[in-house]
């Protein structure tokens, strides 16, 4: 992560999310926090600079582009999420079993995206 990044935690009201978030601003990102609507105020305070409510708004759907998405929920697929990414940015997932409905991707992930071409530095995609 990179001072002015754009970085957007997917669960960041979690207890691995608020040090993460926390982490981002130290290092000068531009941080935006996806939580439901009663963890707002706790997400803001610890330094989110935005904060999507997932109760009302899709970020997969959204105009704001990531350079770095930290995805601790699962509850959207790597389809979905990579059309917020900048054309170079990585999309990591700490959850083990995908949420209902997302692609089977087992383990803590590390995808990066240059262009159409995405690779996963953690394992093998294959169990």
């Amino acid at each position: 992560m990179q001072p002015g990044q754009q970085v957007l935690i997917n669960g960041a009201s979690g207890g691995l999310s608020t040090f993460a978030v926390q982490i981002a601003k130290v290092l000068g990102a531009e941080m935006t926090g996806a939580c439901s609507t009663r963890n707002a105020g706790l997400v803001k305070s610890i330094g989110a600079d935005a904060v999507i409510d997932y109760t009302r708004d899709d970020f997969t759907r959204g105009p704001q582009r990531f350079d770095v998405i930290l995805d601790n929920v699962a509850n959207h697929p790597l389809s979905h999420c990579r059309r917020v990414l900048t054309p170079k940015g990585t999309w990591y997932r700490t959850r083990t079993r995908p949420a209902a409905g997302s692609e089977a991707i087992a383990g803590p992930r590390r995808w990066s995206w240059h262009g159409s071409c995405a690779s996963a530095s953690a394992r093998s995609l294959r169990p």
